[in-house]
């Protein structure tokens, strides 16, 4: 629930009706954004409404503030572990990367040892 939220950050979603919604989640449009046939696309994506809800989610324990927000199952314990698996995974992939640049090295495929700045180039990725 602490966990800050971008997803609105993402995209601008807008229903068969014109009414926009903040998020994936939002699908009843509960905030109330607007609706693009009265309004433009910029003036609700600009609006001080717009902008204090993301300026509230977009920090942590800003969700608290939001009834739709406390029920988001992309950030209940789902996600947590998904951020977990991805990590995991991560740490496999480096893992791989500098395997392979070893072996390149061996097997005189590559002319420079450059372990170091696989290593980089990985952490930088993951």
């Amino acid at each position: 629930m602490d966990q800050a939220c971008t997803m609105q950050l993402n995209a601008l979603l807008i229903r068969y009706d014109g009414e926009v919604s903040l998020c994936c989640q939002d699908d009843e449009c509960t905030f109330g954004l607007g609706n693009v046939f009265n309004k433009s696309i910029a003036e609700i994506w600009g609006s001080d409404k717009h902008r204090g809800i993301i300026d509230k989610v977009t920090k942590p324990g800003g969700r608290r503030e939001f009834d739709l927000c406390k029920k988001c199952y992309i950030f209940s314990g789902f996600q947590d572990e998904t951020l977990s698996f991805g990590k995991q995974v991560a740490r496999k992939v480096k893992s791989i990367l500098m395997k392979s640049n070893e072996f390149a090295w061996e097997k005189g495929l590559i002319n420079v040892r450059n372990k170091n700045s696989i290593a980089t180039i990985a952490e930088k990725i993951f």
